[in-house]
């Protein structure tokens, strides 16, 4: 990695331990998103107190404002599998989440 900055790193392949360098090379299949993502979140929760324990149940719902997908993909100029791409509109975090603490 040496000295390169965040946004200068390559794209990770899902294959990138396993595979030979000309297939780690070779444009991903995958859709790129942007690594950063920023959101808002709004739970609730409360504490149940039993004789030897707590209990807290807590649900979270998480909205995110980015859109993650990255439309401009020169790796695939050219290529007819830029109409997968070019199909999405957009990605964005969405995440209802249950959660259970014992103490």
């Amino acid at each position: 990695m040496g000295s390169r900055a965040l946004g200068q790193l390559p794209p990770l392949r899902r294959c990138w331990w396993l595979c030979s360098p000309a297939a780690r090379d070779a444009p991903s299949e995958l859709p790129h998103l942007r690594p950063i993502d920023y959101g808002l979140s709004i739970d609730a929760g409360c504490d149940l107190y039993f004789s030897f324990f707590k209990l807290s149940p807590q649900l979270t719902f998480h909205y995110g404002l980015a859109n993650l997908h990255q439309t401009h993909r020169p790796d695939l100029q050219g290529d007819p599998r830029i109409r997968f791409t070019e199909a999405v509109r957009g990605m964005a975090t969405r995440a209802l989440l249950f959660t259970l603490s014992f103490e």
